[in-house]
């Protein structure tokens, strides 16, 4: 498994957003802070056991970012999936 970081792109493995793309916000003790744009905003991320991510080997600068870019980034991530 890789290790997480802030910025990395991972896809849930498990919850009602089971194969949704999102990227880390911020992680502490086994949690991740996840973010896509979209149903989840940068401002208000979902709390996920690192468990239950599944990391892609892509990390993006989060520092700055906007949901809107956000969202379009993951859009291509998203459509591989279904």
């Amino acid at each position: 498994m890789l290790d997480m970081q802030l910025g990395q792109v991972v896809f849930s493995k498990a919850g009602h957003d089971k194969g949704r793309a999102f990227v880390i916000i911020s992680a502490d003790n086994g949690f991740a802070m996840i973010s896509d744009g979209e149903t989840r905003l940068i401002e208000k991320p979902k709390k996920k056991k690192l468990k239950h991510l599944q990391p892609v080997n892509n990390v993006i600068d989060i520092s700055g970012l906007h949901d809107f870019e956000l969202k379009g980034f993951l859009k291509i991530y998203n459509n591989i999936r279904k």
